[in-house]
Order: structure tokens, then sequence, then C-alpha cells
């Protein structure tokens, strides 16, 4: 089972994440709340923090709480926000393994997405991957991923 808290700002927005995980029989939702600092004593409980952070600001005035990560056991955290330029300053903070889906992310991607941090993987939509990965072959011959022929 996984052990799953729900961190957003609207009370709608956490019955729909909670709607849209309970699907799956292996989710289970343990937690709510406005922020990560009302849920850092449950951290210990939690195997996946499912973040919908109201604004980009958010996560700027969150980040002492993420900076203490390590002494805390921030489980694998997945932030849903559809901006790809936090994925710069979330791969700085203590945190087990993280991910960043869009708001738009269907129930499969949800809850796939929440499995996969529970494994130890990233989880990332492809689409965004370009804000990490630039290589200087990737722009110039129209490569995303600047894959060339290996001899």
């Amino acid at each position: 089972m996984i052990q799953v808290i729900i961190i957003a700002p609207g009370v709608a927005t956490r019955a729909g994440l909670r709607a849209l995980l309970s699907e799956d029989a292996q989710i289970n939702v343990v937690a709510e709340a406005v922020d990560l600092s009302k849920t850092e004593e449950s951290w210990q409980e939690a195997d996946v923090l499912v973040w919908l952070p109201g604004s980009t600001n958010e996560i700027e005035n969150q980040k002492g709480i993420l900076e203490k990560g390590q002494e805390n056991q921030i489980p694998a955290l997945l932030v849903i926000h559809d901006d790809p330029s936090i994925l710069i300053p979330l791969g700085r903070y203590p945190v087990k393994v993280w991910g960043l889906l869009s708001p738009e992310a269907s129930q499969a991607e949800l809850i796939a997405g929440v499995q996969a941090l529970n494994e130890g993987l990233t989880v990332i939509h492809p689409s965004w991957t370009g804000v990490l990965i630039k290589t200087p072959d990737a722009s110039r011959n129209g490569n995303k991923m600047g894959d060339e022929e290996l001899t």
C-alpha cells in the first residue's frame, strides 16, 4: 500500500486529487493539508507527498521546509504545476525522489506518477525534459535528446 499525503490550498482540489488517487487500490491517502508546513509531522508515515502549490511563489515560500528535508526525511515529492522552470530549484532540495506533472495530467498519469515515485523513479512530463537536458548537438541537428548514431 502506497501512503500518500495531499497538499493543496483548495478544499475542492484536495478532494479531487483524493478521488482520482483513490481509484487505485494500492494508494491510500493518509492526510491532507493546505501547505507543506502542516504536514511535517506526518512525513514519517507517508511514501509520497502530492503537492499542488497555489503559485510559483508558494514554492519559494516553502523553501525553508524543503531545505530541512534531510533531517525530516521528506518522502517522494510529486509536484503538480504548470511551470517546468521549477525543475531547477526542485532538484536542489534534499528530497528522496521527486516528480513534476502538469495540472492537466490524466488520472492514469497521476496514479502512474505516484507508483513510479514510490519505486524510487523520477517522474517528469516528456515535453519538459528540455528544461533539464540541453545539448549542443540537439540544437544544431534538431535532435531533441542529442542522440546521434554511435560508431
